[in-house]
């Protein structure tokens, strides 16, 4: 945090009261969010604001599920990867979507993300 101060305020008269400026960021673990922050102080007044930004691969996940709810899922066979077939997409993406979900940030876990993705492009060609 960062504090600047626009005019110190008078000790024992209070005739003029402390004015001064601050900024700063915190990171909300694991790794989930940064969040800047700035405030504005008047003697014993302070007003501030903070926004979350989030950076984790949760926001990606929702991308995919908003994807896939707002894409006509086939119902026929679709192969994403030489040899890599998927016979029920609808249960495939649920299945994927719940682990990915449960295990976000694991990287144990990144391929199911990736057949998501492998997925998301065939789906796009296709429309």
């Amino acid at each position: 945090m960062y504090k600047y101060v626009i005019r110190q305020g008078t000790r024992y008269t209070s005739f003029t009261e402390r004015i001064d400026l601050s900024a700063g960021a915190f990171l909300r673990l694991p790794n989930d969010a940064i969040i800047p922050t700035f405030n504005f102080t008047y003697g014993n007044f302070a007003v501030g604001i903070a926004y979350d930004i989030n950076i984790s691969p949760l926001n990606e996940i929702d991308l995919l599920e908003s994807f896939f709810y707002n894409t006509k899922i086939p119902t026929h066979k679709i192969e994403i990867q030489k040899g890599n077939i998927i016979k029920d997409c609808s249960s495939f993406i649920k299945s994927h979507l719940r682990t990915v979900k449960a295990n976000n940030g694991i990287k144990t876990f990144e391929p199911y993300i990736s057949r998501l993705k492998e997925l998301k492009l065939k789906l796009s060609k296709i429309d």
